[in-house]
């Protein structure tokens, strides 16, 4: 029976994903078919996150992405080896990264060597990343340094109690008054 063995880095990902306390000692030799399972939860919580995290997308892009998915699973299913599987999966996810930064490059004539401008995926979409209010608040905090108890003037605590009572949980007020007060750190985090 074939088997893989498993390395930490796999399983701390599992753990950052479901909770330690479902795959803490996951490390070693799996079989073959507990590691598709694990495939195919990774491809399903993927599928999740493309539709919880992407707004504002066309129609025919979404349903590309998601029929990615589905193509993966359907060989993941039927994959017979090991090999088999890892091309399967390694394709797939690559094609997927290709489409989440607007399509699949479609260099099937080119004469030459690739050139940088052959990679240009954005004749249909492109990427434009956003921050509301409250996430740029977010970035500013798990950025700030934790120590409470240090002589330090900045940190998760201070920006935290002036949230609180400076601003009255005013995301707009904070970020104006961090941007002013911590113009340096505030263009780094943001």
């Amino acid at each position: 029976m074939e088997k893989i063995n498993l390395s930490l880095q796999f399983e701390n990902f599992l753990s950052d994903l479901y909770g330690k306390i479902n795959y803490h000692g996951s490390v070693g030799w799996t079989g073959f078919s507990a590691y598709k399972t694990h495939i195919l939860k990774l491809s399903n919580s993927l599928k999740s996150a493309i539709e919880i995290n992407i707004q504002d997308i066309d129609a025919l892009h979404y349903k590309s992405l998601l029929d990615r998915i589905e193509i993966l699973e359907k060989e993941v299913r039927e994959s017979g080896s090991f090999d088999e599987l890892g091309q399967f999966v390694v394709l797939r996810l690559f094609q997927l990264v290709f489409l989440l930064l607007g399509d699949i490059p479609n260099n099937w004539d080119l004469e030459k060597k690739t050139h940088k401008i052959y990679f240009s995926l954005k004749k249909h979409r492109g990427i434009h990343y956003t921050q509301s209010l409250e996430q740029k608040f977010n970035s500013i905090i798990d950025n700030a340094p934790s120590n409470q108890f240090s002589e330090m003037k900045y940190s998760k605590q201070m920006l935290l109690n002036a949230f609180t009572t400076a601003h009255n949980r005013d995301f707009k007020r904070f970020l104006d008054w961090h941007k002013e007060s911590f113009p340096e750190i505030h263009l780094k985090v943001l």
